[in-house]
């Protein structure tokens, strides 16, 4: 569910009939207006936070690191898009991510098996994402 797409009145109405039908929903958001306008509505189990501007398809991996502070400590933080190599991945559990959405670096790499291993492989420290 995107955040800009819905106030957030709906967006939480939307996000409990999904919980009524055993869904799990990730609620995702990009600004600190977005973020804000969510958390005085409701707290979702997952926060997405898409590092791509989707008015100008710039990614910036540093919305995650200036939004994952003010995201609570106990819901699920997927930080989405701009993830191409393992010091992403790394930059994004050192900010509190727990986990990240690649989508174009797998779409363009030509072993794609390969390009898992090199984003979460050896070097990676799981460790770091936030409990």
């Amino acid at each position: 569910m995107i955040a800009a797409a819905l106030e957030p009145s709906a967006l939480h109405e939307l996000y409990l009939a999904a919980k009524e039908r055993g869904l799990e929903a990730l609620v995702e958001v990009h600004d600190a207006q977005e973020l804000t306008s969510l958390l005085n509505c409701f707290t979702p189990e997952i926060i997405g936070v898409n590092n791509r501007d989707l008015r100008t398809f710039q990614t910036n991996l540093h919305v995650t690191a200036t939004l994952a502070p003010n995201i609570p400590r106990n819901a699920v933080l997927i930080s989405e898009s701009g993830v191409h190599r393992a010091q992403d991945v790394q930059f994004l559990l050192e900010q509190g991510a727990h986990a990240a959405l690649v989508g174009e670096a797998l779409i363009c790499a030509a072993d794609k098996r390969q390009k898992i291993c090199d984003l979460f492989g050896k070097g990676v420290n799981a460790n770091a994402a936030r409990p």
